[in-house]
């Protein structure tokens, strides 16, 4: 069996709340989806949050050509010597200045340090007024990613 998961990060890899916004976020999003298991985690580096075994296309958001895997995986290697506090890099395609968390994905992705989950929520995503009121609680703008784990060995982390 898999787990399904809704993945709340801040649009901004390097922003943290407070640990009071982070708790009542969690708080919010359990009064919104009673019954199921959320949490939130820091993490003590910038981690790569994705979508998954749903992810399959990346492009440049410069030029929009496609990129490989191969690709992002080496770059990714080079921005991790920084703990990912530099996520600038030359595209490969256009040569200009690009930026690891604003490639194009087929699934929405993001560098974090910090996340707010749901496992196994019964609805696809949040609604825009749920995810406006979490960005407002969190006091940053949020990317939500949707991530189907086949493994079924979901581990978020500490919980606060």
């Amino acid at each position: 069996m898999s787990d399904s998961l809704i993945i709340v990060i801040p649009r901004s890899p390097s922003f943290e709340p407070t640990v009071e916004a982070a708790r009542n976020s969690r708080r919010y999003l359990k009064e919104q989806l009673p019954g199921v298991l959320t949490g939130i985690r820091f993490c003590r580096d910038t981690t790569f949050m994705h979508a998954g075994v749903a992810l399959d296309r990346i492009w440049c958001p410069l030029c929009e050509a496609s990129l490989t895997h191969e690709w992002f995986y080496a770059a990714v290697d080079v921005a991790s010597r920084s703990r990912f506090r530099e996520l600038g890099v030359e595209m490969p395609c256009c040569r200009r200045l690009g930026n690891l968390n604003e490639l194009g994905w087929n699934a929405p992705v993001g560098f974090a340090k910090f996340d707010l989950y749901a496992v196994n929520a019964s609805v696809p995503d949040l609604t825009l007024k749920q995810a406006m009121d979490v960005e407002r609680i969190l006091g940053c703008g949020i990317t939500r990613i949707r991530r189907r784990d086949e493994t079924s060995q979901w581990h978020p982390g500490a919980h606060i």
